[in-house]
């Protein structure tokens, strides 16, 4: 069941409720001991209206420090607004203060209301409210720093969890038996045939597994690197193909200093190889495309081949994957989608991502 409030604001409601409850016995002692008239009912009413108000301005100063932060670029001009803030709500709150007791005692005691009299007893206690309206501005600043700094924590450590387990999963895949079997077949046979080409494949073996062990910890690199990354095991797959495997590239320019989750497209290449080409006796084409468009980074693998059967496309333990980290990393702001067409007799699937357009200089 949904909350009505939220932690927030449950948290200001009792930290308002504390205080007045805190300034209830404080009146009252201080009252007692001067050797005044006091009840706790004047000493309650007094201090839980005072604090009333105070919490129903709260969120109103809330909002103002969600509309004027305290940034370096901004700090003196946020100081002076929030300045004239301060007095302004602490004004309004003793002026309807004031004038709650002031009714108050002309239906209780028959005392007149008198214009001068609330404005004298209005400006020997409102400088107390500027001090309160800091006080709620500087515990909003505590509570967002901590949660949010806990927030991000958490995810960076969720997201380096994962990392390491891509990690992990990619080399796997790389380096099972079946998949080293054939390419150390591929090699011997091109030793003796293409040395050239023997050699190139080695090369790309090496490239790949270092690769895969140094990829960054940032969790996020440049699309061309991530691009290097997949050249390394698509020519492979290629040599292990000849004519079959067809790679295209259809990535605009713009679009290689965009940030996206390192190794995130790896599991959806290594599928296209799986279902695609692979399944298949014929020809088989990969496209491996990126763009921005509409503010975020669209990437998109293609493949040609054998589709899947049924509306719902399978996910393995690499496609959820990347769906999870996709998930924790970018929220809402990210999609991604596993869709079968046929294009002239021919089934096409493509895994498609899009992302929050941002690169390493904070281009947005």
């Amino acid at each position: 069941m949904k909350q009505p409030f939220t932690l927030k604001t449950r948290l200001f409601i009792w930290l308002w409720f504390a205080y007045s409850a805190y300034m209830a016995v404080q009146y009252y002692v201080m009252r007692w001991r001067l050797g005044g008239e006091v009840t706790w009912i004047e000493a309650v009413g007094s201090e839980f209206t005072y604090g009333g108000l105070w919490l129903l301005f709260t969120p109103l100063i809330l909002w103002m420090a969600r509309r004027v932060p305290f940034r370096k670029s901004n700090w003196p001009a946020a100081l002076g607004i929030h300045f004239c803030a301060g007095v302004v709500l602490a004004v309004a709150q003793a002026w309807i203060y004031t004038l709650v007791f002031s009714v108050f005692r002309l239906i209780t005691a028959g005392t007149p209301l008198e214009l001068e009299s609330q404005i004298t007893s209005m400006a020997s206690f409102f400088d107390y409210g500027i001090h309160l309206y800091w006080l709620v501005l500087a515990l909003d600043y505590v509570y967002e720093y901590y949660f949010i700094t806990r927030r991000h924590e958490l995810n960076e450590a969720r997201l380096e969890a994962q990392l390491a387990e891509a990690r992990l999963q990619a080399l796997t895949m790389q380096i099972r038996p079946h998949f080293l079997f054939n390419t150390l077949n591929t090699i011997s046979v091109l030793i003796r045939s293409d040395p050239d080409v023997a050699r190139r494949m080695v090369g790309h073996v090496s490239a790949l597994l270092r690769q895969t062990l140094s990829v960054t910890d940032e969790g996020e690199i440049t699309l061309q690197r991530e691009l290097e990354f997949l050249r390394n095991y698509l020519e492979i797959e290629k040599t292990r193909f000849n004519d079959r495997l067809t790679l295209r590239y259809e990535i605009a320019p713009d679009t290689l200093e965009a940030l996206l989750p390192a190794m995130i497209l790896q599991p959806l290449v290594e599928n296209s190889v799986k279902h695609g080409v692979s399944r298949t006796g014929g020809n088989g084409i990969i496209t491996i495309s990126a763009v921005r468009l509409n503010g975020r980074l669209r990437v998109a693998v293609a493949n040609t081949g054998h589709g899947f059967d049924g509306a719902a496309p399978p996910e393995g333990v690499g496609l959820s994957n990347t769906r999870s980290r996709l998930r924790h990393l970018y929220g809402d702001e990210q999609e991604f989608r596993l869709a079968q067409n046929t294009i002239g007799g021919v089934d096409v699937v493509t895994a498609e991502v899009l992302l929050p357009w941002h690169t390493d200089t904070g281009e947005t």
